[in-house]
């Protein structure tokens, strides 16, 4: 925690002593009680995050993640433990990312403790909050953008930036595009502790009336030497409930309603397992409402609800997310 807080005092030093820089910066936290798989089922966690940015005269720029959590697919901690009664004041926090980005002669460029590449996938992707050491680099092709990535993705349960060991072990080239204007795709190599995958992703926005849309997705992963797929198909669309009851013309109260099918083996490949936490748990069918509305101006309240198919991986969550900065 001191280190973090060092960091990125000097961060907005460097910022404020230079007029040749522009910093952004995002202070955000989240509170939530959760009952889900696993033990405890119940508890309450908080999440914080920041977000730093320094653009030095355009040339390249310094990108900071810090947050919660102790390890890759988590990044919150735990405050009260509702089963038991103790409560738990974990202060567990770390710079997870922090890296250079450029775009010399129109190519971007990363390199240091990357953010995950953004992707279609969801399932079997990677959670935001993750990291990958190492380097990045895009160049748009006649078919659509090629990405290669390459570095180290390991140490789990050690966020810190700084501390981490890192091993040469992974490697990503990925094509992703549209087709027409509806439709996107993906479809990626990677290669992870010596085992070849093979992933595929497409999101489809289908329009049903003029204020009304559907969104269609499916998603693989398969481990190409013991044939092992992870894979997810679904769809999700907004609906407006609030407004029956009350004036929502602003759209300040939200409905989502998705449906999905995950399939996953029984013992998966780590690759498999380093989405975010509803994609890891809960095989089978399963369907998620996620209700949202305004309280003040920089503060929301949330509630989520997912059914599944077997009721042992259901999920209720209820919280606040907030804006410091």
């Amino acid at each position: 925690m001191f280190r973090l807080l060092l960091i990125f005092t000097l961060l907005i030093n460097v910022t404020v002593a230079s007029a040749e820089t522009n910093s952004k910066v995002s202070i955000k936290g989240k509170t939530r009680w959760r009952s889900e798989p696993g033990e405890p089922k119940q508890d309450l966690k908080q999440t914080i995050t920041i977000k730093y940015k320094v653009d030095f005269s355009g040339k390249f720029q310094v990108v900071g993640l810090a947050k919660t959590g102790s390890k890759f697919t988590s990044g919150s901690n735990r405050i009260y433990d509702l089963e038991s009664g103790d409560y738990e004041f974990d202060t567990e926090m770390a710079i997870r990312q922090l890296y250079i980005q450029s775009d010399p002669f129109g190519i971007p460029v990363q390199f240091g403790a990357m953010a995950p590449d953004k992707s279609l996938a969801k399932a079997t992707g990677f959670t935001k909050s993750g990291w990958i050491d190492g380097a990045r680099v895009k160049v748009k092709t006649p078919v659509g953008t090629m990405t290669v990535t390459g570095g180290a993705l390991g140490d789990y349960k050690n966020p810190d930036a700084f501390v981490r060991r890192r091993k040469a072990n992974y490697v990503e080239i990925k094509m992703s595009g549209k087709v027409f204007k509806k439709l996107k795709l993906e479809g990626a190599y990677e290669r992870h502790e010596e085992v070849d995958f093979a992933r595929a992703a497409a999101k489809m926005k289908v329009k049903l009336t003029a204020t009304r849309a559907v969104k269609l997705v499916a998603e693989a992963l398969m481990d190409v030497d013991a044939k092992e797929v992870k894979a997810l198909v679904g769809a999700s669309t907004d609906v407006d409930l609030f407004g029956l009851f009350i004036d929502n013309k602003d759209g300040e109260y939200d409905v989502q309603v998705s449906v999905q099918y995950l399939y996953m083996e029984e013992d998966p490949a780590k690759r498999a397992n380093l989405s975010s936490g509803i994609y890891r748990d809960a095989p089978n069918s399963s369907g998620l409402v996620l209700f949202k509305g305004k309280v003040t101006d920089n503060i929301d309240w949330f509630s989520k609800v997912r059914v599944n198919q077997d009721s042992d991986y259901n999920r209720y969550e209820l919280g606040l997310s907030y804006q410091f900065y």
